[in-house]
This record gives C-alpha cells, structure tokens and sequence, in this order.
C-alpha cells in the first residue's frame, strides 16, 4: 500500500511548524491551514476510497480536488 498524505512536503528538519506555534494564528486556522498542507480538506480527490466519479459537485467540469477549488 503506498500512502500519499504529506509526501509532497519536504521537511529540512523535523519539527513543529512555526504556523502552528504562532500567537497570530487562532488555533483554528492553524488546523485548517495543517489540512489544506496535508491534502485532508474534504473534496473526492483527497479521499477516492473507490470512488470513481470525482467531477466538482459545483461545476460539473474540472475534478473536485485542492488545486481545482483553490484556482477555479
């Protein structure tokens, strides 16, 4: 089984990032920042479990994934 969750990210140094340390960002927005970072926002492309259709519920056209609801 290969994971993808995360392999995208290259970490120089293991250790917590400072987004989620800051005092400028309500916890909230830290986790929310975490899951857009970690592909876990809730679209089909992040979670295909055997789903085969994952056309954007909006749009009908472009795949319901991160880069497709971030620049669409």
């Amino acid at each position: 089984m290969e994971y993808s969750k995360g392999s995208n990210i290259g970490y120089g140094k293991f250790m917590m990032r400072s987004y989620l340390k800051s005092k400028k960002i309500h916890s909230n927005q830290a986790r929310i920042l975490f899951k857009i970072r970690t592909r876990m926002i809730k679209v089909k492309n992040n979670f295909r479990n055997g789903v085969i259709e994952t056309k954007c519920p909006i749009c009908k056209d472009g795949e319901d994934s991160q880069e497709h609801i971030f620049t669409e």
